[in-house]
């Protein structure tokens, strides 16, 4: 046998064994591939040098993304379990009158408007091409899950008490796409917030990247704006990192986000 031919058979080896390889680190079993079944199997590391999954549908996951988030009467449904947290985590009362506010039309169109610095565009196009590591690199926390507190680097530009918690809640459109971006975000970390676990086939870099900041931001913010449907995937997807990754609280927003994890 030529030595070409010898070089084609070790080769073709080694992509038999690495398929084999990422079929196991992504758990498919006969009754799960081809399907959107989810696993709480460990995911893959956001090493570029691993082989990349699987390609997905995001096309279709971005479409289930957005009936969830249209969904408004599931936030409702569970208003009695949350009473508690709800009373304990409070946004401050009135309005925000500093002179930087950007005002209620500033913050649904910093939302929603790439050229106005918003992100929601950004994100669905981002999820639709599986560029996950533009969710974990980008900054836009400030508008995409407004808080009531100030802060450090943006001071009170796009701080929301309760009076305009209240506003922005009454237009259904941009509740809709505040919901939309909450789990899109979730969605770049792996998490399947409709079933509540990870996506049994996630793709380059869509991996929870240990950023408790964000996720404490995103948490406090649902508690805020009452969306209580989604603040419980959210608080699954942080049991799981706690009895399976070691997760231990330390961001400030973490911890009162989750009082009882």
């Amino acid at each position: 046998m030529s030595n070409s031919w010898k070089y084609i058979i070790i080769i073709s080896a080694s992509l038999i064994a690495d398929y084999c390889l990422s079929c196991q680190c992504h758990n498919y079993t006969e009754e799960n591939i081809g399907t959107n079944d989810c696993t709480h199997k460990d995911q893959s590391s956001l090493n570029n040098d691993i082989p990349a999954p699987p390609s997905t549908d995001n096309s279709k996951r971005l479409e289930a993304a957005q009936t969830l988030a249209a969904n408004l009467d599931e936030a409702v449904k569970l208003t009695g379990m949350y009473t508690a947290l709800a009373n304990q985590v409070k946004s401050k009362t009135g309005s925000n009158n500093d002179h930087s506010f950007i005002g209620i039309a500033g913050m649904q169109n910093a939302l929603r408007s790439e050229t106005s610095g918003g992100n929601l565009s950004k994100f669905k196009k981002w999820a639709e091409e599986g560029s996950w590591k533009s969710f974990h690199n980008e900054h836009y926390d400030w508008w995409m899950f407004p808080l009531d507190q100030n802060t450090a680097s943006k001071g009170m530009k796009y701080t929301v008490f309760a009076d305009q918690i209240k506003e922005l809640k009454k237009d259904n459109a941009y509740l809709k796409d505040y919901r939309l971006g909450v789990i899109l975000l979730m969605m770049s970390w792996g998490w399947d917030m409709k079933n509540q676990c990870f996506y049994n086939d996630p793709g380059n870099q869509q991996a929870w990247t240990g950023y408790q900041v964000r996720l404490g931001k995103l948490a406090y913010s649902l508690i805020l704006f009452q969306q209580w449907d989604l603040y419980e995937s959210v608080e699954k997807f942080v049991l799981f990192l706690k009895d399976n990754k070691g997760f231990v609280k330390s961001d400030h927003y973490v911890k009162t986000s989750f009082p009882n994890i």
